[in-house]
């Protein structure tokens, strides 16, 4: 038989995550009846993020770091 404080603790644990879950399911009921409006903003998305993926590609071509030879020294 458990102790009666770990039995206090026990439910109020169980009563946390009651609440929890009641709170994240009323926040999905939420965000289920608002209407979406990131559809209209979808092709503006997907061209900025192809232009700002080339843009990096090229940063990076550019700021890499170049290969040191075997024949170069360093003293």
């Amino acid at each position: 038989m458990w102790p009666l404080q770990d039995e206090w603790q026990v439910q109020a644990r169980q009563h946390d995550l009651l609440a929890h879950a009641e709170q994240q399911q009323r926040i999905a009921l939420a965000l289920a009846s608002k209407p979406r409006r990131s559809a209209r903003y979808a092709p503006v998305l997907l061209w900025l993020g192809r232009h700002l993926s080339t843009w990096g590609l090229e940063l990076q071509t550019r700021y890499q770091p170049q290969p040191m030879s075997k024949h170069s020294c360093n003293m």
